[in-house]
Formats: structure tokens, C-alpha cells, sequence
């Protein structure tokens, strides 16, 4: 395997003092996660008619990670229109902002709110639940 210790894995040479190369696009993979950044990025997930599994999974499938990496406080309903947080390790916002440029982006699913924090979203932490029921044809 690749572990081990001292060792440096990848093809990229010293950069000499560990200074972080920032790209077009935000820090690359390989070098690494700056260490004043918190390791959890949460963000706000809009889905129509979408379970909140599906969703995830389909995000994860565009930005080239496990569903395990991702963690929510619990599940929406896929016959709706709901809004949750969701929460992914060290995962680079502007990756995530690019992923909705992809062409199997579902247009189901919008992100909004982006924030880095240093705790993982537990499931059951569902402080701040609201409902907003609407009943329609239903007889007098």
C-alpha cells in the first residue's frame, strides 16, 4: 500500500516550505488540505421530488466521491419540496459550485448557503425543523 512513514506520495515535488499552489479552480487535491480551513463543508440542499439519499448520492457521484463522505440530520421527504443541510468532508467549495455546471447535474437539486465548520452534522441533529404543509383537493 501507500502508507508509510516519511514518505511522499504523488508525483509533485517539494514545494518548498510547504507553501499551497492555488489554482484557477481552488487548491488541488494532491496538495493537500490547508490547515486553517475547518475539515466539514456544509450546505444547504433544495431537492423537488427527491429523496434525500438519491440526492446525495448523485452529488457525490459528480464530485468524484463516496456518499459515506457526506452526512445529513435526517431524511426528507422524496414526494416534496424540501430544504436540509447536508455536510461533506474536506470537500472544496468551488469544487461544488463547478459540479453545477456538469451536464448530469440534476436540475432537481439546487446548493446554496456554503460554509466550512469544524464539526460533522450528526444524523438526529434536527434542531430548526419547520414544515410548510399545503393540502390541496381536499374536500370541505
Amino acid at each position: 500500500g501507500k502508507k508509510g512513514k516519511g514518505g511522499k506520495g504523488g508525483k509533485a515535488g517539494p514545494t518548498g516550505g510547504g507553501a499551497e499552489t492555488v489554482g484557477e479552480f481552488g487548491t488541488l487535491r494532491r496538495e493537500g488540505w490547508p490547515k486553517d480551513r475547518p475539515d466539514y463543508l456544509y450546505f444547504r440542499l433544495y431537492k423537488e421530488n427527491l429523496g434525500t439519499g438519491e440526492a446525495v448520492t448523485m452529488i457525490a457521484r459528480i464530485v468524484g466521491r463516496s456518499p459515506k463522505q457526506f452526512s445529513f440530520a435526517g431524511t426528507k421527504d422524496k414526494r416534496a419540496i424540501t430544504v436540509q443541510h447536508i455536510c461533506a468532508h474536506r470537500l472544496p467549495a468551488d469544487q461544488l459550485r463547478r459540479s453545477l455546471l456538469h451536464r448530469n447535474w440534476d436540475k432537481r437539486i439546487r446548493i446554496s448557503d456554503l460554509e466550512y465548520r469544524s464539526e460533522r452534522l450528526r444524523l438526529g441533529r434536527l434542531g430548526g425543523n419547520h414544515f410548510r404543509i399545503a393540502l390541496r383537493r381536499v374536500p370541505p
